[in-house]
């Protein structure tokens, strides 16, 4: 707006409150009265514009009731209608809404949208969806607010107050557990959800129990998993639909049932920084089988700080940048934070590695990130050591007892309460394989892979590890069944992968895998009948020593409010 209208504006909200030339008067049901102008609540509102220009009886009127509305709202939208300006708070937004969509006020609207997308969280999610879902607002705020619940859901499940949770009709419920971007961790989740429904008014509700319970994936459950749902008095009860449960199972293999999507859909490169070129992100959305192409976005926000450090996402939106180069190419155990969730979208600096090292690994579970091994900064000393930090507390912890092989390197992971470690380097190349357990607090070894490799890429999809590439078999591909102990090998691959600058995603049963070399953005996909990998796409050209590769799911980056 330039300076003459902000001044003739100015002017108008001065009229306002001198109550000069108003030629209406609003009135609420309490008989509370604001004067104004119809020409700037006409500007302002689509409806007060056919309500003073059309066939209506209140154009004549020069007082007007507005129905269902208190003095403290209409104020502020009559403010708004004049100022531009509205204060969206927590103990108002919902009247404000109602009263932008009764009125057509975009402006209040889009504010009252911006008030959400910064403020809801798992605690108030349930109650501002059904809010948006009784205004019945416009498509966006309403897919952002279920984009936020599916990606969430655990958390919710968790903080939400029982009443709001499990108050969802049926059409909901299903909805929300048929969704294949329903993120959790285990398909025990959508059975735990299933019973607090049924048990929040189990007179009413226990004869939809059958219903819900086909939603579940069983075959992705795990055996003891599988073991209590079974035990469930109102499942155990009915032993004709566990019959034909177990029938079902016994017919269909996990490899076969559709996986929910946010294993993760969409790949980000992050390509930088490096003193001297140009930094750039690249992504892929796999969801869309049409088009897989690699495409650069401007979201730069993801590019770290420093040149060689190394990024991990964990569960809760938070990408952390661990050690790196400083600017005068030393290497540092420096670490930061870039909260997705946030407003800024700014990398902020956290506490420091307990102890200073490079070359080491990372993994994540829950909120916690996992630093494995790896050497000081001379190279001489190679590291036995694990630290973990508390993306909560925002604490580094070292675990007691220390890896049983020292090792630089190598490829981490958890599962079922145990960190796993695969290969390294040591002197010599390593084939060694240890896991920590978390309740016992103590390491165990485990037969050896197949080859001795290090610098691998290594990707977790449920019960099973893949190992891609790495610096002694760039082609190779072994998967490593963790409840079996045993190793697979797969058909070799078309490019060399390495490290933490690859990813390997499942979409739809389909085996993706992804590779940033330097700059330049592969992508393969396993053709299981050929049973050969056919390459998808490559981009870029090769100037970058060091790049980072993450896996997103789009409905989390909507729930953050990025869009590529």
């Amino acid at each position: 707006m330039d300076v003459n209208m902000q001044e003739y504006f100015k002017n108008f909200y001065l009229f306002l409150k001198e109550k000069e030339f108003c030629d209406v008067n609003l009135v609420t049901d309490e008989g509370l009265q604001i004067a104004a102008h119809k020409i700037i609540l006409a500007s302002a509102s689509c409806v007060f514009y056919t309500m003073f220009n059309g066939q209506f009886r209140e154009r004549n009127k020069n007082k007007i009731l507005i129905k269902g509305m208190d003095f403290e709202t209409l104020e502020s939208i009559v403010n708004f209608a004049y100022t531009f300006k509205l204060d969206v708070k927590q103990n108002n937004f919902e009247k404000l809404l109602m009263a932008a969509e009764m009125y057509d006020i975009s402006g209040i609207r889009e504010l009252c949208f911006k008030y959400i997308k910064e403020n809801i969280n798992p605690t108030n999610c349930v109650s501002i969806m059904k809010i948006t879902e009784l205004i019945q607002l416009n498509k966006e705020i309403n897919s952002f607010c279920w984009a936020y619940f599916l990606n969430n859901f655990t958390m919710i499940v968790n903080s939400a107050l029982e009443a709001e949770l499990y108050g969802f009709p049926i059409e909901d419920v299903l909805k929300m557990i048929k969704h294949d971007d329903l993120v959790i961790d285990s398909e025990e989740k959508v059975f735990d959800f299933i019973i607090g429904w049924i048990s929040y008014n189990t007179n009413e509700r226990k004869h939809m129990f059958l219903d819900l319970m086909k939603c579940i994936r069983l075959p992705l459950i795990s055996i003891k998993g599988l073991k209590r749902i079974c035990n469930e008095p109102l499942l155990s009860n009915n032993k004709d639909f566990m019959m034909d449960m177990l029938k079902e199972m016994n017919n269909t293999k996990p490899l076969n049932t559709q996986r929910r999507i946010p294993a993760s859909n969409i790949i980000v490169a992050i390509n930088g920084p490096i003193p001297g070129e140009d930094s750039c992100v690249k992504y892929m959305d796999i969801k869309n089988c049409d088009d897989l192409k690699w495409k650069s976005s401007d979201q730069l926000f993801f590019i770290p700080l420093r040149f060689l450090t190394t990024m991990v996402l964990s569960e809760n939106g938070i990408i952390l940048a661990v050690g790196g180069l400083d600017e005068s190419g030393n290497h540092v155990n420096l670490v930061e934070e870039l909260d997705l969730k946030s407003k800024s979208k700014q990398w902020i600096s956290t506490r420091p590695l307990i102890q200073p090292r490079k070359d080491f690994s990372v993994c994540t579970h829950k909120q916690y990130v996992y630093v494995v091994g790896g050497t000081d900064f001379s190279s001489v000393n190679l590291s036995s050591s694990v630290e973990y930090y508390d993306i909560n507390s925002k604490v580094w912890t070292e675990i007691i007892e220390p890896m049983p092989t020292a090792r630089a390197y190598s490829g981490s992971t958890i599962f079922h309460n145990k960190l796993y470690v695969f290969g390294g380097y040591y002197g010599d190349f390593l084939a060694t394989v240890e896991y920590y357990d978390f309740e016992k607090k103590h390491w165990k070894q485990l037969d050896p892979m197949p080859i001795c490799n290090y610098n691998i890429c290594i990707s977790r999809i449920e019960n099973v590890i893949y190992l891609v590439g790495g610096r002694r078999a760039p082609k190779r591909v072994f998967k490593f069944d963790l409840q079996h102990y045993k190793w697979f090998e797969m058909p070799n691959m078309n490019m060399d992968t390495f490290g933490d600058c690859s990813s390997v995603v499942i979409m739809k049963n389909d085996l993706f895998v992804f590779v940033n070399d330097g700059g330049t953005v592969h992508c393969e996909r396993y053709d299981k009948e050929e049973r050969q990998w056919k390459s998808v796409d490559s981009a870029g050209k090769q100037t970058y020593k060091f790049c980072n590769m993450i896996t997103f799911n789009d409905i989390a980056l909507k729930s953050y409010g990025i869009y590529l």
